[in-house]
């Protein structure tokens, strides 16, 4: 064994020796890391190999980056400022974030502590105070950040004065400067303005503008109304009015579309302003108006004549306006009507037509006055103007002069059957049932009228198709093609001689075989043959092809569409007549004629009775073709308690 002085010396020598193997720096990297993986110790290496780094080296590194950095830094440069692997620093970050949850965020790779959202809300504070708004959206994009987690940021921070509004932080101050700028944009409107407007003006949010106004109308820091997104100053109203009125109290009317916007709101408002007006077709007239009115027409009723009652109105009046105006003369309604701001009395008209026909009788002949009569209207039209030509200082040429062509259109339907009647030539008979044939056909044609505007009206409560089954259709079966039958084979008899047995001398259900029996023509005979038995069968469908038919062999022609406007007009004068003829103790005819009156007025006929049977079960169907629902509402209520009804009259 040597001594210690012998290994001493062996030392010496080694240490005195020059080495000529050396390790280079890569071995000593691979023989550190596998001494390293031996001894399971974890060490990460730098990316130019010079440095081994601990875990808790390397998070150290990251926090202290991180900080120097202002709180705010990518994974990516943080990888590169350490030199290390991404996967080593996202490991880290992880272990950093789990380690320190509240103290740091991991958003879309960029490492962000709560100093620094804290600093970025004192930066928001301050921009908001300082411009009063901040747009968050903006904000978000400048930091590069995304809007959601901004937006999130500034509703919870406490250290925000202010308030979110959508996209926009406003501060308290800015909140009340919007609501002065408001006030002032309000103080400054004199008419009538939309929200919309004044929101563009301020840049403002029109629903912001709509509540803030809504709060200080309520509360009556402002004089105005709020209705619609329109504001209206009360200055406005208040001079509007005073103009309206000022006009009204001038002039005893005012035009409708000058109140239109009172109208529209309230027609309370209206009664408020013009208490004393009654509204129009077309103005709003004073009452007063009405007494000379009404001298007029109780002079033209007294005489039987006519009155110029548009001389005492305002030339502004429409010729509706006057007839509306005239319903509130007793007995005007009933005794004439209004052509071209004349009131002619339903006698003068009669008269009229009288001198009329005899004067075209004696200058035409009875054959050339019919054949005028069916050609267009205007020759009929020629005729009377001839007259009126030759009779200048007559009190008919006079109400023609002024209103020729609506006086002609009103009495054009009532001369027609005028000259048919007085110009009528009818055969000689020998049978007992002879009757007025010129009456009988028009008779007839009202009938076919009806018929056939009935099945339209079927027609379109049945959604196109008509149902035999449907009350209107049983009642017209009932009621109207019956007497329809029975006339028709009437004028057939006594225009061909065919003798109608009996004493009463007319067509009914007991002699009616006996007369088609009697007929010759076979063809007839066949149709009214089908259209009795029709009748027994109860099939209305079948009784109007026979009724159609017999009346093309009869030569008895109607042109529904064209006839239309004067028929409509002649049942309403007609429902309206009878109504006003009747008291409170005729209730079920009272709901008989304004029903159709109703029907009537938007262009609809339908053949009803005046039974509540009838009435009753139609009211559902007729309720889509009167369109009117506290109509329908007061008939319904007067059908229950009959002895309320006459208040339907108005």
């Amino acid at each position: 064994m040597p001594s210690v002085a012998e290994l001493r010396s062996r030392l010496a020598k080694a240490q005195t020796k020059v080495s000529t193997a050396r390790l280079s720096k890569s071995q000593c990297i691979d023989i550190l890391l596998k001494v390293c993986q031996r001894r399971n110790i974890t060490l990460i290496p730098t990316l130019n190999g010079d440095e081994l780094l601990t875990s808790k080296q390397l998070e150290t590194d990251v926090v202290n980056a991180i900080a120097s950095r202002g709180g705010r830094v990518t994974l990516a440069e943080l990888a590169a400022s350490l030199g290390v692997q991404r996967n080593y620093v996202d490991s880290v970050v992880e272990k950093i974030l789990s380690d320190h949850p509240g103290t740091y965020i991991n958003l879309q790779d960029i490492l962000i502590t709560t100093e620094y959202t804290d600093k970025l809300m004192i930066i928001a504070n301050s921009r908001l105070q300082e411009c009063g708004l901040l747009n968050v959206c903006e904000f978000a994009s400048e930091f590069e950040l995304p809007f959601d987690m901004i937006k999130m940021l500034v509703s919870k921070a406490k250290v925000i004065e202010g308030k979110l509004n959508g996209n926009v932080l406003e501060s308290r101050g800015y909140e009340a400067c919007k609501e002065r700028c408001v006030v002032a944009a309000l103080a400054a409107t004199t008419v009538p303005t939309a929200t919309v407007h004044i929101a563009t003006l301020l840049k403002l949010d029109v629903n912001l503008v709509n509540t803030i106004i809504s709060r200080f109308v309520k509360a009556g820091n402002v004089d105005g109304t709020l209705k619609g997104g329109v504001y209206t100053p009360k200055t406005f109203t208040e001079y509007r009015n005073a103009s309206l009125t000022t006009f009204y109290n001038a002039n005893g009317y005012i035009e409708r579309h000058k109140i239109a916007d009172l109208v529209r709101s309230n027609k309370d408002d209206v009664s408020k302003v013009f208490p004393d007006a009654m509204l129009l077709e077309t103005v709003a007239l004073n009452t007063k108006a009405i007494e000379p009115v009404s001298v007029l027409v109780k002079e033209a009723i007294a005489s039987a004549s006519w009155s110029n009652v548009a001389i005492v109105l305002p030339a502004a009046l429409s010729a509706a306006d006057i007839s509306q105006l005239i319903t509130f003369v007793k007995g005007a309604a009933k005794n004439g009507y209004i052509v071209e701001g004349l009131y002619v009395t339903n006698a003068f008209e009669e008269t009229f037509l009288k001198h009329v026909v005899n004067i075209l009788k004696e200058r035409c002949g009875p054959q050339q006055l019919l054949a005028a009569i069916d050609a267009d209207g205007d020759t009929m039209y020629n005729h009377i103007s001839r007259i009126m030509g030759d009779e200048v200082e007559s009190t008919f040429a006079e109400v023609w002069s002024m209103a020729s062509r609506e006086l002609y259109e009103r009495v054009h339907t009532a001369a027609v059957a005028m000259v048919r009647k007085v110009c009528a030539v009818q055969r000689p008979s020998h049978t007992k049932g002879a009757i007025d044939v010129a009456d009988s056909t028009e008779k007839l044609k009202v009938f076919h009228m009806k018929i056939a505007h009935t099945l339209k009206a079927v027609e379109k409560i049945c959604n196109g198709v008509v149902d035999d089954s449907h009350l209107i259709m049983k009642t017209m079966l009932k009621e109207l093609l019956p007497a329809d039958c029975h006339l028709l084979l009437h004028v057939y008899a006594v225009k061909n001689r065919v003798e109608i047995p009996g004493d009463g001398c007319d067509v009914s259900a007991s002699n009616r075989n006996a007369i088609i029996d009697a007929i010759k023509d076979d063809e007839v005979k066949a149709d009214f043959k089908a259209y009795v038995e029709a009748l027994k069968q109860k099939d209305a469908s079948k009784c109007i092809e026979a009724s159609k038919a017999l009346r093309s062999a009869m030569y008895i022609s109607c042109n529904v569409k064209s006839e239309k406007k004067a028929f409509i007009k002649a049942q309403t004068t007609h429902y309206k007549q009878q109504l006003a003829a009747l008291s409170s103790a005729d209730a079920l005819k009272v709901i008989y004629c304004t029903l159709n009156i109703a029907l009537l007025k938007n262009g609809h006929y339908v053949f009803l009775v005046d039974k509540e049977w009838c009435l009753s079960g139609c009211m559902d169907s007729l309720e889509e073709l009167v369109n009117d629902v506290e109509l329908m509402g007061c008939v319904r209520k007067a059908l229950q308690d009959q002895g309320t009804a006459m208040p339907l009259q108005n």
